[in-house]
């Protein structure tokens, strides 16, 4: 009785073994999955505030959905800043502004920004400027970095310009962060 028993563990041992390599892609694929979805979700949230590239791809792949503004996008917002050149250095906020729906570039759009620096608050004249984008729908300005002020750092860009739907965002960034890039699609006025 006991050879059978032995015997009979031993078979029991080998076809629970035979399951491990099952059990362990079974997990694998389980991990797998739930890191995609995760990925995809967590993207999708930080996509939203900070203007990645990445939601914008997503935007142009979806036929150009218009850019929406974000909750606190017009906090301080001056309409018609003047067009400046750089307002500082250690910064720099660029970006693409296209046409929802065509993609076109558009080109001498007046973009916005504004943040609170070392040298002021989102207020400070020498904190806030616009810029034109050029034939390919580029825009570019350098600033001072943006520091916390009331919560976390974060960098206004707006369009206001008239001929498109209003576009304002509220980006938040890191202190050391030496740049970001906010794609805007513009939803024509019509």
């Amino acid at each position: 009785m006991n050879g059978r028993t032995e015997k009979g563990r031993a078979g029991g041992d080998a076809a629970h073994a035979s399951r491990w390599p099952g059990a362990v892609v079974g997990l694998f694929v389980l991990a797998l999955a739930a890191g995609i979805l995760f990925y995809v979700f967590a993207g999708e949230r930080a996509a939203a505030g900070s203007g990645d590239q990445e939601a914008d791809a997503r935007n142009v792949a979806a036929g150009c959905v218009p850019t929406e503004s974000d909750p606190g996008g017009t906090n301080n917002y001056i309409p018609d800043a003047p067009v400046e050149g750089d307002l500082g250095d250690g910064l720099v906020v660029s970006g693409t502004v296209r046409e929802a729906g065509t993609c076109e570039p558009v080109e001498d759009a007046r973009v916005q920004v504004w943040l609170s620096t070392a040298g002021g608050d989102e207020t400070a004249p020498g904190n806030r400027g616009s810029v034109l984008t050029d034939d390919r729908g580029s825009y570019r300005i350098e600033t001072d970095p943006a520091v916390s002020q009331f919560g976390e750092p974060n960098v206004h860009v707006a369009y206001d310009d008239g001929e498109y739907e209003a576009v304002f965002r509220r980006l938040v960034i890191d202190e050391d962060d030496a740049g970001l890039a906010s794609n805007l699609v513009l939803e024509p006025n019509g």
